[in-house]
């Protein structure tokens, strides 16, 4: 019948498909005990289907040689090999297991990823992450201050951060696979809280506090003259860095500027002409103190240069050392070796300053006049004394000139004229390398029993002393404590 297979064809087309079977199946069994990694099956991004167990290793050490990964902590990334990292890949095993599972039985079979067979190096590990340490931390920043408008605004506080080595070696160790799979490596950190956290109850107090204006005052104790320079807050607040401190009694610490600082004062102190002069290391120190100790007044002291003289017809070193105010062998001991005087010649005159050798007091000041022989003590600008004195005679005088009060010695003694002196202040040295001063006492005594020029007050009397009264000589060494100014004035 057409159409109809007849019984031989029928059981050839058997035979045929009989044969292709069994040639599958005999292909299909040489291949599964052949050295070939069957398909489908990778790893580290590798399909190694197809190729020799050797031939899988050696691609699989290839790739691993340049293997990266990701370290990766917040919002920062490093990259670095798994190698440098204490990484190691067995490539023969990795492929062995590949070569395995790629003839395990899987309905539906479909792709296979496998792990790769990975050894740890844990000291390596751990030098890597000391390495990476120094830039995985991030210093805590305390909450901080800083000026806008004037006015301070808090800084918000920010933990920092450290890499816990330990920490993250045990991970590693944990999940190495996992790890190497993703490419990632996250590290592990520690916390680090900052110090000061909250600083905003500071705040207002330290607004306060910037709404001062810092008074700057020079003094010169030579010619009693003062100059003020206020410096508004907005002017000397640029000198600061400030920084939050709970500690501080403002809640704030802070450094000056010394350049700004000194610029400002130098920019002022031009008035002061050019013989006279500030020290750079006293205004900074003074204005320092001034902030700190929250007085607002910086008091600095005015110094003077040494002078040059050109002598005149008839002048002597005697008579050019009191029109500067200074004892005449101080102007000897600068000018070495001058004998005789010839006009035009120059000599140089020591500083006034070099008689001022004490921290000045303010406040305090005693003017005496030699040629009405009267002496004045001031308090606060006020006359709070006036009495008669006796100044040096004529053959030992009293030598005008600025000086201060030096010493205090209740009861002194003068041995060149066998005197005990009491109530002593010593005010200057005659000669500058001298053991002895001039200075005010009361009515002196001789072999302690004979009490001399109690009736000469008013006239010269003394040896280039100041005589007082002794009950007058008692108040003064009570009330002038060494550093007082002493004037002594010709008129």
């Amino acid at each position: 019948m057409p159409g109809t297979w007849s019984r031989d064809a029928l059981i050839n087309v058997l035979l045929i498909a009989l044969a292709c079977g069994l040639l599958a199946a005999l292909a299909g069994m040489v291949l599964y005990y052949s050295d070939l990694i069957l398909p489908g099956v990778s790893t580290l991004g590798i399909d190694l289907g197809g190729k020799t167990r050797g031939r899988a290793a050696t691609l699989l050490e290839e790739a691993w040689q340049s293997y990266t990964l990701t370290l990766r902590v917040e919002d920062t990334s490093w990259t670095a090999t798994a190698r440098s990292l204490g990484l190691g890949l067995d490539a023969q095993a990795t492929a062995a297991q590949a070569y395995r599972q790629s003839r395990v039985f899987r309905p539906g079979r479909g792709p296979v990823v496998i792990s790769p067979v990975l050894h740890i190096d844990i000291p390596t590990v751990q030098a890597a992450l000391n390495r990476l340490a120094a830039e995985v931390y991030l210093a805590p920043q305390d909450a901080g201050v800083r000026i806008v408008n004037g006015r301070l605004e808090t800084i918000p506080a920010r933990p920092g951060r450290e890499l816990n080595v330990e920490a993250t070696t045990n991970w590693l160790i944990q999940s190495a696979h996992q790890t190497v799979s993703r490419r990632v490596f996250d590290l592990t950190t520690r916390t680090l809280p900052p110090a000061v956290s909250n600083i905003d109850p500071l705040i207002e107090r330290g607004n306060a506090w910037l709404t001062r204006t810092l008074l700057i005052q020079a003094y010169d104790p030579i010619a009693d003259e003062t100059w003020s320079w206020p410096a508004e807050p907005p002017t000397w607040i640029v000198w600061m860095t400030l920084k939050a401190d709970p500690s501080a009694p403002t809640g704030i610490t802070w450094t000056l500027d010394a350049a700004q600082v000194t610029a400002f004062v130098q920019a002022q102190a031009g008035v002061l002409g050019e013989t006279r002069y500030l020290k750079a290391e006293e205004v900074v120190d003074q204005v320092q103190q001034a902030i700190q100790n929250e007085s607002w007044r910086a008091r600095l002291r005015v110094y003077h240069t040494p002078r040059t003289h050109m002598v005149q017809f008839g002048e002597t070193i005697s008579s050019i050392a009191r029109q500067y105010g200074m004892p005449y062998p101080w102007v000897q001991q600068a000018n070495p070796g001058v004998q005789t005087l010839t006009p035009g010649q120059k000599l140089l005159i020591p500083s006034p300053d070099s008689l001022l050798p004490l921290p000045i007091v303010e406040g305090k000041r005693i003017v005496v006049s030699l040629a009405r022989q009267v002496m004045w003590a001031y308090e606060n600008g006020i006359v709070k004394w006036v009495w008669p004195v006796s100044t040096g005679i004529p053959s030992s005088p009293t030598s005008p000139g600025v000086f201060q009060i030096q010493s205090h010695e209740e009861n002194a003694y003068a041995a060149s004229w066998n005197l005990w002196m009491p109530y002593f202040m010593g005010i200057y040295r005659p000669v500058p390398t001298a053991d002895f001063m001039n200075g005010f006492h009361g009515f002196p005594t001789r072999d302690g029993a004979t009490l001399l020029w109690t009736g000469n007050l008013g006239t010269p009397v003394t040896y280039g002393c100041i005589l007082l009264e002794t009950g007058n000589a008692a108040a003064l060494y009570q009330w002038a404590q060494d550093g007082v100014i002493v004037e002594i004035k010709e008129e």
